[in-house]
């Protein structure tokens, strides 16, 4: 008789799988199915005097009452949960039931009086009177409205419907599951900070609120008001996208069947949303702005948001713990496309990681480094299980630092990994390269952003971009330590960029950045 995670007792089966049990009225409430007490004065064949109360040898249907419990259950007697009830306007109906133990928790409050009945020996049940009709209005979900954060995270841990003996893919049990975790989605909550972790240790950040992620609207208007972004509109394949969203999807219609609303017209509702990341826990530079801000630099991040627009197509090159591919990825909605490229294998999990934990479905994750030609060759893994820089690390010229540093940067206790490069070219299909259908990657008919942070090797990424760049003209920001340091002495990514007839200028939020755009103002450009 276990109930649903121990929250309340399941219904008996019989030999056939069908609900067990009798139809005897309890109350003799109108509309509730049951015959009643029979002539001797027992109840479903349980002896009853005429001492004991009423509500003695009742029950109902566990199904009936799954998705409307108003708390956990507790061992109390029936008079102690009959008063328990009493007290609670959002009460309609009481449950104790006997013996305690092996999925029986004793007494149950039920915001929605149920309409039929069944018989168990010593247990006690009553719809109180005058509440027959609670929780019933709105077109039978009215016990919705009695939904607490505290109860909703109980019943979604102890939801299972994969377990046969406890009912879950009944209307009413659904409508709560998705109204449950609209719920707690919507409840700012602490941030939350757990490590967890095997090989090497992780922190989960939950509960981000504050800074926001997306770009929030006001910060959006400021930037409008002294830089204005030019609006063009989107690649055939990104309105055709964009189009069919805005239809009524299958999705839609198969909540419809249920009565339970859709997550993407819940969100769509919300002008804020929590986030959650998996962050290294040696990591001592970006995952501990991310896990403080929520990015390396949050109002780089507003910047780069800024000049997207939905449907947009990114690519973001060298996407290390993905703080600005999450952003890119809610940005450019649904029907647009972030390819992130990660090429260590560590580093591309988490990113992964951060992807799924909040639940975006637009971003690709190649298993590549990009270049200037297609190579292959062995590089040591990012540090994990010491105090180090994962956004740090090189593909090549790895022992380009002094020694201390280089033993702290990379894991030298495993053996190299394989690193496939491809050109940009190449991975984006603009030039034919044989087996690159094989990794996955959505067809693209537009660029509008190519992010780069590869830590010295943005000339490399650009030489094997030429095609992107003359075919689609997208705005380039990119990182460019050589010039800065050097105090504009070292111009080489500058000429590279000069040759595809771009033109280029400092990023007002990243000092090491620049952005470069088509100098005769083909293609995309910020104003």
């Amino acid at each position: 008789m276990g109930g649903l995670g121990g929250m309340a007792p399941a219904p008996a089966m019989d030999g056939t799988g069908a609900l067990a049990g009798g139809t005897g009225s309890g109350l003799g409430m109108p509309g509730l199915q049951g015959t009643g007490l029979d002539a001797q004065g027992d109840k479903g064949g349980f002896v009853k005097l005429s001492t004991d109360p009423e509500t003695l040898h009742q029950a109902f249907h566990y199904a009936d009452i799954a998705a409307y419990l108003l708390q956990r259950p507790e061992p109390r007697s029936p008079e102690e949960c009959r008063e328990q009830c009493s007290r609670n306007e959002s009460c309609a109906a009481w449950e104790v039931c006997a013996p305690l133990g092996d999925g029986c928790d004793g007494c149950y409050l039920i915001s929605r009086a149920p309409r039929r009945w069944d018989q168990r020996e010593g247990w006690h049940a009553e719809i109180l009177p005058g509440r027959e009709e609670l929780g019933w209005q709105n077109n039978d979900t009215g016990g919705l409205a009695n939904l607490t954060v505290e109860s909703c995270r109980e019943f979604l841990l102890n939801a299972n419907g994969a377990d046969q003996s406890v009912p879950f893919h009944e209307p009413a049990v659904m409508q709560k599951y998705a109204a449950c975790g609209s719920m707690v989605w919507d409840a700012e909550a602490p941030r939350g900070l757990n490590v967890v972790g095997q090989h090497w240790p992780t922190f989960l950040i939950t509960n981000f609120w504050d800074p926001p992620i997306l770009l929030p609207q006001e910060v959006e208007q400021e930037m409008l008001s002294s830089s204005p972004r030019q609006q063009r509109p989107p690649t055939p394949m990104a309105a055709a996208a964009l189009e069919a969203m805005q239809r009524p999807g299958v999705t839609e219609q198969l909540h419809g069947t249920i009565g339970s609303d859709s997550w993407e017209g819940h969100r769509r509702s919300r002008d804020r949303a929590p986030h959650a990341f998996v962050l290294p826990f040696y990591d001592t530079n970006i995952g501990h702005w991310m896990k403080q801000h929520g990015s390396m630099n949050p109002l780089q991040s507003y910047e780069m948001q800024s000049i997207l627009q939905p449907g947009d197509t990114v690519i973001d090159v060298g996407a290390n713990l993905g703080c600005y591919t999450l952003p890119f990825a809610e940005r450019v909605g649904a029907a647009g496309k972030v390819i992130a490229v990660e090429p260590f294998r560590w580093l591309r999990q988490i990113v992964a990681s951060n992807v799924a934990i909040n639940g975006l479905s637009n971003v690709w994750l190649p298993p590549v480094g990009l270049g200037a030609a297609r190579a292959s060759f062995e590089a040591r893994p990012p540090q994990f299980r010491f105090f180090s820089s994962p956004g740090g690390v090189k593909l090549h010229q790895q022992q380009d630092m002094k020694p201390e540093e280089v033993m702290q940067m990379y894991d030298w206790d495993v053996a190299p990994e394989r690193v496939t490069v491809l050109t940009m070219d190449e991975l984006l299909g603009v030039v034919p390269s044989a087996g690159v259908e094989l990794l996955g990657l959505p067809p693209i008919d537009g660029v509008r952003l190519i992010k780069i942070d590869v830590e010295g090797m943005e000339k490399e990424v650009i030489a094997g971009a030429r095609s992107v760049v003359q075919m689609f003209k997208p705005i380039i920001w990119s990182e460019n330590v050589a010039y800065f340091s050097s105090k504009g002495q070292d111009v080489s990514f500058l000429q590279l960029m000069d040759e595809l007839e771009y033109n280029c200028a400092g990023a007002q939020n990243a000092p090491n950045d620049i952005i470069c755009t088509d100098r005769h103002g083909r293609g995309h450009q910020i104003s």
